[in-house]
């Protein structure tokens, strides 16, 4: 081992912890020699479920000084139930931990059954590859706001159920053509996420969310003037990614309305992508509801 450059075994050491931190953890007790050489990429890619291994962790790493704090990539999952643990709680230490890794963090995972935030609870100014999982309910009177909370990002892939307090009334009014485009949740959303993500590149969809996809793809596709923008996606987007879900609610139940704004949805994703010769649209019919839709460095979907 002493006649192979420490510099080599470093960049073995890099390749070798990309797991869930059970290889950085085995490093350390080969030996001083592998303990030191690998004590940089010991926490690169962690892998955290529940709040009790999110605040070890978390007080773990404030006992190291910061170059021994870099992380990477990280997966963080909130249990089955939070039985016992107010949700207030929970996002409390998953701020904290950010808040201690964000200098670091280039990929980040979260999968949650309960969240009060779209995509991040705080900027996160170095992250590059965002995959959020879960359900999330807009909030009343919620409002775009200026950020680009995410300068760095160019992969984003969201799955889950979208709703708001006002889904119904205002899909209702939205499907009779009462209502202004800019009060429905789907160009909220992405709104916001243009808003934080300036530079995003590749975006990934499984939701429910009642997009009009043929706008959606004017706006990626052309340089339209602003009165006709919509949603506010940049022309820099290179690959849009759909695999959409059955449009369903907290309380289990479908009402007609919806069925027929979901299935116009449908149709335009259908039409977008059939007009679409630049390959910036990609439809996965029957991806099940676990699977991830995520890029190779080439942009391909894999």
């Amino acid at each position: 081992m002493d006649h192979i450059p420490a510099e080599l075994w470093r960049r073995i050491f890099s390749f070798a912890c990309t797991d869930d931190g059970a290889i950085g953890r085995s490093l350390s007790l080969a030996s001083k020699y592998v303990r030191d050489a690998s004590a940089p990429y010991r926490y690169q890619s962690i892998a955290l479920i529940g709040i009790k291994q999110i605040s070890s962790f978390l007080a773990l790493l404030l006992t190291r000084p910061s170059p021994g704090r870099r992380v990477l990539y990280l997966y963080i999952q909130d249990k089955t139930s939070l039985s016992g643990i107010k949700q207030g709680d929970f996002e409390s230490e998953l701020c904290r931990i950010l808040t201690v890794v964000a200098p670091s963090l280039r990929l980040l995972c979260l999968c949650l059954r309960h969240r009060s935030f779209l995509l991040s609870p705080i900027v996160l100014p170095a992250l590059e590859v965002l995959m959020v999982y879960g359900p999330y309910k807009l909030p009343k009177n919620y409002s775009v706001a200026p950020g680009a909370e995410f300068r760095k990002l160019s992969r984003l892939h969201l799955q889950g159920s979208f709703t708001s307090d006002l889904d119904i009334p205002v899909m209702i009014a939205h499907i009779l053509g009462r209502a202004p485009a800019t009060s429905t949740i789907d160009v909220i959303i992405v709104q916001t996420i243009t808003a934080s993500a300036p530079r995003l590149t590749h975006l990934s969809f499984h939701t429910n969310l009642l997009i009009n996809w043929e706008q959606l793809m004017r706006e990626v596709e052309t340089d339209l003037p602003s009165q006709e923008i919509k949603y506010g996606l940049s022309t820099h987007v290179q690959r849009i990614c759909v695999s959409c879900i059955s449009l369903e609610y907290a309380s289990g139940q479908r009402l007609p309305s919806h069925a027929n704004a979901y299935m116009r949805s449908r149709e335009s994703l259908a039409k977008a992508a059939g007009a679409c010769t630049s390959r910036k649209l990609i439809v996965k019919e029957g991806a099940g509801a676990s699977e991830c839709t995520f890029w190779t460095d080439g942009g391909e979907s894999t």
